[in-house]
C-alpha cells in the first residue's frame, strides 16, 4: 500500500476549546490516527483510495460523546460556526455514508451504549444509539429474548447505524427490517432540539416522524436512542437445503412459501455462479469430489477476476444447479409444520431434499464472507456487493438485465434472500482486477453505473438494506422522482446551513 498523504486539519485553537467544554479533553481528537480512521466506512472505492495511499477527506476533528445533551450542544455549536457534522456508529457501511466530504467533525456515538430497560410485558428494548449489535444481542438472550436483527455486520455494526440505513438482518424473513422492527426514538434535529417519537404500537397522530429520520443517513437527524421490538428467544431450530435446477424453480418455491403464510427466518437462493465458487459457504457437498471442485474454483478465481468476460462459459459449466438454504425457529410445533410444508413446496417446484447439513454450515459460518472480503483488496483485486429489490413477477428481469449488464466488466454472482409476500431482494456480489488502483477506480464506477442503470431500467429500486451515502447518490433523482425535491425541502426546513452530513443521499 502506498504511503498514507494527509492534510493539516483545519481547527482552529478556540473551536478546539469549545469541544473539550462539551465533550472533555478525553471526548476530542484531532490526531492524524483518528482522522485517517473516520475519513470512510468499507465502502470499496474509499478502500481503494486507501490502497492508493490517498485520503481525499479526513475530518478536522473526532468527538465522542456519552449523553443526549452533548450531542444538542454540538450542533448548537455546528450551527453557530457553521462546523460540518458527521453522525458516525460502527463505520461499517459500504457506500460512503459517513464519508466528511466537508471536512468538520466526525460525532462517534459508540459510547452511548447502555441498555436502558427491557419491558417484558410489552416485549420493548429500550436502547442507546451507539450499542454494537452483538453486545446487545447477548445481553437481550441472557434474559430470554432475542432481537432477530442479525446483520453481517453484527459484531461491528451499531443501532444508529441500522437506524440510519434501513438495516436488514439475515432472519429479516421472520423478524422484519430494522424499521419495523423500531417502536419509538429519541433524536436531536440539526438546530440542536432534542426530540421523542413515543413508543407506541400504532397511532393515527399525523404522519410517522420516526420513519423520517430511519433511513435519512444522518441528514436530518442525530439518533441516539431506540425502542425496539424483542421476541422470546426460539425454543426450537430447524434447518433445511434443496438443490433446484434453475432460478426460477428456486424463486417459484420462495414465492409460494411466502404466499401461504409460512414464515421461515432464514431463506437464501443462490445462482448458479455463487453455486459453484462457494460464497454461500463452501456447501458444495463434502468428501474428495467436493473438495477437488473447490480446490479447482479457487485456482481460477484469479482468472476470473482479471478476465471476466469468461464468466458466463463458467456458469454454464456449472450445469445450472442452483443451492438453496432455510433456517426455521420459533415455537417448536410451528418450526416443525413449516418445515413439512416448506419440503412439500420445495419438490413441487423440482427441488431435491439436501437434508440438513448444509443449512447448518452456512448458519455456523454465516459472517465469515464479511470478514474474507479485505484478501481480495489485499491482492490488487476489489469486490463489492449491490442489494435491490423488486416485486416477484419483476425479479426474474431484474436478475437477468444487472447480470447481463456487468458481463464482461466483473464477475458477478448472486443470491436472493429477505424475501417477503410480495418479492424479494437480490444480493449481487461483483469482483474484478485491474492493473492500476486509477484503472480500478474507473472500471468500479463503470460497474456501478451500468448496474443501477439496468435496475432503474427492470423496475428495481436501487437499495434494500445498504443505504445510499455516496455510491448511489447520483441516482436518486431517477428513483425518487418528485420526492427527491420534497425531501430537499425538509432537509432545508430542519438543516438550513446543511450542517447535517452533507454532500449524502443526492441532496446537495
Amino acid at each position: 500500500m502506498t504511503a498514507i498523504e494527509l492534510g493539516a486539519a483545519r481547527l482552529p485553537d478556540d473551536v478546539r476549546r469549545e469541544l473539550v467544554s462539551i465533550f472533555g479533553e478525553a471526548g476530542v481528537s484531532s490526531a492524524d490516527a483518528e482522522r485517517i480512521a473516520y475519513s470512510q466506512d468499507r465502502w470499496p472505492l474509499g478502500l481503494i483510495w486507501t490502497r492508493a495511499g490517498k485520503v481525499p477527506y479526513p475530518p478536522d476533528a473526532v468527538v465522542w460523546p456519552e449523553r443526549t445533551e452533548q450531542v444538542s450542544a454540538l450542533l448548537r455549536l455546528a450551527n453557530r460556526l457553521d462546523l460540518p457534522v458527521v453522525p458516525y456508529g460502527g463505520g461499517s457501511g459500504v457506500c460512503g455514508g459517513t464519508v466528511p466530504v466537508r471536512g468538520g467533525i466526525v460525532l462517534d456515538l459508540k459510547r452511548m451504549d447502555r441498555v436502558l430497560s427491557l419491558r417484558e410485558e410489552a416485549l420493548l428494548l429500550e436502547v442507546e444509539a451507539g450499542a454494537l449489535g452483538q453486545p446487545l444481542e447477548e445481553a437481550v438472550n441472557r434474559r430470554g429474548y432475542t432481537l432477530g436483527h442479525f446483520p453481517s455486520s453484527m459484531a461491528c455494526s451499531t443501532v444508529g447505524g441500522w437506524l440510519a440505513a434501513r438495516s436488514a438482518g439475515q432472519l429479516s424473513t421472520k423478524y422484519g427490517k430494522i424499521e419495523d422492527l423500531c417502536v419509538g426514538l429519541e433524536a436531536v434535529l440539526p438546530a440542536g432540539d432534542v426530540v421523542v417519537a413515543r413508543p407506541v404500537p400504532r397511532a393515527a397522530t399525523g404522519p410517522d416522524w420516526k420513519q423520517l429520520l430511519i433511513g435519512s443517513e444522518g441528514t436530518l437527524g442525530v439518533i441516539t436512542k431506540a425502542w425496539l421490538r424483542v421476541a422470546p428467544a426460539p425454543d426450537a431450530r430447524a434447518f433445511r437445503s434443496f438443490r433446484f435446477p434453475t432460478v426460477d424453480a428456486g424463486l417459484r418455491a420462495i414465492r409460494e412459501t411466502l404466499r401461504r403464510g409460512l414464515r421461515p427466518a432464514a431463506v437464501r437462493l443462490y445462482d448458479p455462479m455463487d453455486t459453484l465458487v462457494g460464497v454461500a459457504g463452501g456447501q458444495k457437498g463434502g468428501g474428495a469430489v467436493g473438495s477437488a471442485i473447490r480446490e479447482l474454483v479457487d485456482r481460477a478465481k484469479s482468472l476470473l477476476l482479471a478476465h471476466p468476460q469468461i464468466a458466463p462459459l463458467v456458469e454454464r459449466f456449472a450445469g445450472g444447479g442452483c443451492h438453496s438454504v432455510f433456517v426455521f425457529e420459533g415455537d417448536r410445533d410451528l418450526v416443525e409444520l413449516e418445515e413439512a410444508a416448506v419440503a412439500r413446496i420445495a419438490a413441487a417446484a423440482g427441488g431435491e431434499d439436501r437434508g440438513p447439513a448444509p443449512a447448518e454450515r452456512w448458519y455456523g459460518h454465516r459472517y465469515d464472507i464479511s470478514f474474507k472480503q479485505s484478501a481480495v483488496f489485499h491482492e490488487g483485486a476489489f469486490v463489492d456487493t449491490m442489494e435491490v429489490v423488486a416485486p416477484w413477477d419483476v425479479l426474474p428481469r431484474l436478475y437477468e438485465a444487472v447480470k447481463g449488464a456487468v458481463s464482461g466488466l466483473a464477475v458477478a454472482l448472486a443470491h436472493f434472500s429477505h424475501a417477503y409476500p410480495e418479492g424479494c431482494s437480490i444480493y449481487f456480489t461483483f469482483a474484478a482486477a485491474c492493473e492500476t488502483d486509477a484503472a480500478s477506480e474507473s472500471r468500479y464506477r463503470e460497474i456501478w453505473d451500468a448496474a443501477l442503470t439496468a435496475c432503474l431500467g427492470a423496475g428495481g429500486t436501487i437499495s434494500h438494506h445498504h443505504g445510499i451515502g455516496l455510491s448511489k447518490a447520483r441516482f436518486m433523482e431517477r428513483e425518487l422522482g418528485g420526492f427527491l425535491a420534497a425531501y430537499r425541502a425538509v432537509k432545508r426546513a430542519l438543516d438550513p446551513r446543511n450542517i447535517l452530513n452533507p454532500g449524502k443521499m443526492g441532496l446537495d
